[in-house]
């Protein structure tokens, strides 16, 4: 399962906002908040601005598809790799559009 996730707001036209999310199923659990099917999300405002140049980020938002990488060592996108760097294998990236057109 999902465990780790990014969502990048555009912050203007050349750059994204990145807010990391962390889904958490076993904290939820070992607390007795609720039982084991249940999921605790966390929210961080990461304050990383990264530009869209060169980067999967501006690929989706220039395209408008979503890239799906298994290995993202091996993706021709920078930001990718730093992910994998992290240990984040395993890399989707899709656009949020509003009535199917993208949005600032």
């Amino acid at each position: 399962g999902v465990e780790r996730s990014s969502i990048a707001l555009m912050e203007d036209l050349e750059h994204v906002r990145i807010t990391q999310l962390a889904v958490s199923k076993a904290e939820l659990s070992e607390s007795g908040m609720g039982d084991s099917n249940q999921f605790q999300f966390t929210m961080n405002d990461s304050g990383m601005l990264v530009s869209l140049e060169g980067t999967a980020y501006g690929h989706v938002a220039s395209q408008l598809e979503a890239i799906y990488v298994p290995d993202g060592r091996k993706s021709p996108f920078l930001d990718h790799h730093k992910k994998a760097a992290l240990g984040l294998r395993s890399i989707i990236n899709a656009p949020l559009l509003i009535c199917g057109r993208k949005f600032l």
